[in-house]
């Protein structure tokens, strides 16, 4: 992205300073973007997942924000706002892209591409719209914002049971993991509960506003068997290690880094982080053993 931008020449004496300031503002935010979706860096976007509690069903809904908040700064509204799937919008179509002087960049960088003289600002702007348009089509490609399991996840949320989503995703459970047996009469099981949940009235002995844990934890297993074994396995994935006081910063660097079960480890050893309760149910009948 770099090379996007480095071939804009200086003309009429312009400093030297302000085109590398020019260059240095409107790439920064691409380029911390960028990485911190490869790397998990964004701080917000990974400290929400460094929680006590289960988050793993918010991972999709936010991942989705994350990459419209990006597309935000220079896709038109109207583009955004009708498209059902984020990634499926033209970033190639001119229609789906604002005016270059209606980007969104740093302020730095926008008071001093005012000062530069027209031809210089034309040919900045041409470079920023391309390389905004190679991000956003980068990220369209890699972030996996259309993944069928993150997808189920998202409506183990108590506010999504009476919906036709749930019904539907919920069902794919099955094809989707190995958490129920591959036999008919068992999937058959697993579906008569999953339409069960979704219209009764209280399947859990908690209220929808509780944490997602407590109210899978209150889902009848008599009632709920299958269901309940595998929304608690899909619960139970690792999703960011816990900070602990003062040494967040510490914490924080050992997943950023390598992201690995080994950084945990090591950043637990440490006592800079707790690793989330294991799930200590047994698996129900017809639900296969699996590592979370």
């Amino acid at each position: 992205m770099a090379q996007i931008f480095t071939s804009c020449t200086c003309s009429k004496g312009i400093a030297l300073y302000a085109v590398r300031r020019i260059y240095a503002d409107l790439t920064s935010d691409l380029r911390r973007f960028r990485s911190s979706v490869r790397r998990s860096r964004s701080p917000q976007y990974i400290v929400f997942f460094q929680k006590r509690e289960p988050v793993v069903h918010r991972l999709h809904d936010k991942q989705t924000e994350l990459l419209k908040d990006f597309l935000a700064c220079f896709v038109k509204p109207e583009a955004l706002s009708a498209a059902s799937d984020v990634t499926s919008i033209d970033l190639t179509d001119p229609d789906n892209i604002h005016m270059e002087s209606m980007f969104t960049i740093s302020s730095a960088a926008n008071t001093l591409m005012k000062k530069q003289p027209k031809e210089v600002k034309k040919s900045i702007r041409l470079k920023m719209r391309e390389a905004f348009v190679k991000c956003g089509t980068y990220l369209q490609e890699k972030m996996p914002v259309n993944n069928k399991v993150l997808k189920i996840c998202s409506v183990l949320d108590p506010i999504m049971r009476n919906t036709t989503q749930a019904r539907q995703l919920l069902g794919q459970i099955p094809s989707r993991t190995n958490l129920v047996q591959n036999d008919q009469d068992t999937v058959d099981r697993f579906h008569r509960e999953v339409n069960k949940y979704t219209y009764d009235v209280s399947p859990s002995s908690a209220s929808e506003d509780a944490p997602v844990d407590v109210w899978w934890g209150g889902v009848s297993q008599d009632r709920f068997p299958l269901l309940c074994a595998a929304a608690k396995a899909l619960l139970s994935c690792f999703h960011g290690p816990i900070i602990i006081g003062q040494k967040r910063t510490t914490a924080l660097s050992h997943f950023t880094k390598t992201g690995t079960p080994r950084a945990v480890s090591l950043a637990r050893m440490r006592g800079e982080t707790e690793a989330h309760d294991e799930i200590n149910e047994k698996p129900a009948d017809g639900l296969k053993h699996k590592n979370a």
